[in-house]
């Protein structure tokens, strides 16, 4: 007989935080045109699109690889939504 896979709980916080790393000229184009999903990298873990975490020494590892390939400056975006935001669609 199969197992019963637990049901975790209903989000209880009103917000949550993310981060998101990446380098200077991407935060600079964010900042004037907004977040473009089309212009990640397509062969990604979850696909192609605009990834954050809730921890951020993880965002900041990712910004400082990002850095050392590209010769650039890295940035850490940090952003708190109600978390009401997350699932409208």
């Amino acid at each position: 007989m199969p197992r019963a896979v637990p049901v975790p709980p209903n989000w209880m916080n009103q917000s949550i935080a993310l981060f998101h790393g990446t380098l200077d000229t991407h935060a600079n184009a964010i900042l004037s045109k907004g977040v473009n999903t089309a212009l990640g990298r397509r062969h990604t873990d979850f696909g192609q699109g605009f990834y954050t975490t809730t921890v951020e020494q993880q965002a900041r590892s990712w910004a400082w690889q990002l850095s050392l390939k590209h010769t650039e400056m890295p940035r850490l975006w940090f952003v708190s939504m109600w978390i009401g935001m997350i699932w409208r669609s």
